[in-house]
């Protein structure tokens, strides 16, 4: 509850003071059962890293159940200036169930050109063990980083794609921007 509310670790003591206090109201017997449970900042940050694993653990059997799949990448600087590349995946399962899931947020230090965001997209890829021949398409903003057909992502991915036996395949501009674009006018 506390992950899902965006509230400190540390919180956790008021929780267990939070309970006592309810123990003793509705179950004075069992005070000591309730005063046994640990909610030290430090149970609660392992308790968070145990379900991010968990969760990763499953979105990666997921990705390994998909018969094909299509990425969608966003690249943005967030409020400190540092540049961040969104991935989002949707793929289908042999009995044509579809997902779509969040991947992974990545930092892109420094510089934001089609190769680093190449390379920060490999490494999800290498992460959830996905395989590049399963990728039908990829939906960018259209920035000239992501659909570059020589220097940019698009033409970095092509060029990976070639190198490994693998046709190009189509890029479309995300819907998400064309509708933020629209709205803006």
């Amino acid at each position: 509850m506390l992950m899902k509310h965006g509230k400190a670790f540390s919180d956790g003591e008021i929780v267990k003071e939070c309970l006592m206090i309810a123990a003793e109201d509705v179950a004075p017997q069992d005070k000591l059962s309730f005063s046994a449970i640990s909610l030290s900042r430090n149970i609660v940050t392992d308790r968070a890293k145990d379900i991010g694993e968990e969760l990763e653990n499953n979105l990666q059997k997921l990705c390994k159940a998909f018969v094909s799949f299509s990425i969608a990448l966003d690249e943005w600087t967030d409020v400190v200036d540092t540049a961040q590349l969104a991935v989002f995946i949707r793929g289908v399962t042999e009995n044509f169930e579809i997902f779509e899931e969040f991947l992974g947020l990545t930092p892109l230090q420094a510089t934001t050109t089609g190769e680093d965001i190449f390379y920060a997209v490999e490494s999800i890829f290498e992460k959830f063990e996905l395989d590049w021949a399963k990728l039908k398409s990829v939906a960018t903003d259209g920035a000239k980083a992501m659909a570059g057909n020589i220097k940019g992502f698009r033409g970095r991915l092509n060029a990976h794609l070639k190198s490994l036996g693998l046709p190009e395949i189509p890029f479309v501009h995300c819907i998400i921007h064309c509708e933020n674009l629209c709205a803006k006018v």
